[in-house]
């Protein structure tokens, strides 16, 4: 796994270690108790090895939320949430990503995780950057979540005095968005007009 705290913390695990496929429906990960527990299991232990709790115990109680478990895959081609006959090719990402929120696989990927997936791209060592091939420093990285992709890019500078890893100095990602309204308002040719032309007052 890789820990990390970009935006958000987050524990990175490898999916095919826990015997998954990206290409495995949300609500086949969702109907497995078994594996969701040993996901919070890892993000227990996580927590206490982040400094968040003492014991794994109190980790749910302190936060159901983070760190944010996120299963990490290869380049992959898969069905899409909200329509799964709808597949992408695995050359159009870098890297899948399934995000754990409240216990459950998310439809998504939230903002502050999609910072910390590139935080750990550009850092050698990590296991987003293993798997991302190490292409966010030069072409920014294709996130592979299950409604869509998200684009994003960030910089890293070399580690400063005394430190190991580098610096990120700047991330930025382009929003994915569903339509929610497509059609034709008829207004009233006067009421385009500005409220002054229209009551004869002057400016």
């Amino acid at each position: 796994v890789t820990l990390l705290d970009a935006a958000n913390p987050v524990v990175l695990l490898r999916g095919e270690a826990l015997g998954l496929r990206p290409e495995a429906p949300l609500g086949q990960i969702n109907g497995d108790a078994a594996l969701l527990e040993r996901i919070q299991a890892v993000r227990s232990a996580a927590s206490v090895a982040m400094g968040l709790v003492a014991r794994a115990e109190d980790a749910w109680a302190f936060s159901n939320m983070v760190p944010f478990p996120v299963l990490l895959f290869p380049p992959a081609g898969y069905g899409r949430f909200a329509d799964p006959k709808a597949r992408g090719a695995p050359g159009q990402v870098d890297l899948c990503a399934r995000v754990i929120s409240l216990g459950r696989v998310h439809k998504s990927i939230n903002v502050t995780v999609s910072v910390a997936l590139t935080s750990a791209a550009l850092t050698p060592g990590t296991l987003a950057h293993e798997l991302s091939g190490g292409r966010a420093a030069a072409h920014g990285l294709r996130i592979g979540h299950p409604s869509g992709i998200v684009h994003t890019r960030g910089e890293a500078q070399p580690a400063p005095a005394g430190a190991t890893e580098p610096t990120i100095a700047w991330g930025r990602m382009g929003r994915t968005a569903r339509p929610i309204l497509d059609g034709t308002l008829h207004v009233q040719p006067y009421n385009l007009l500005w409220p002054g032309q229209r009551t004869g007052a002057r400016a």
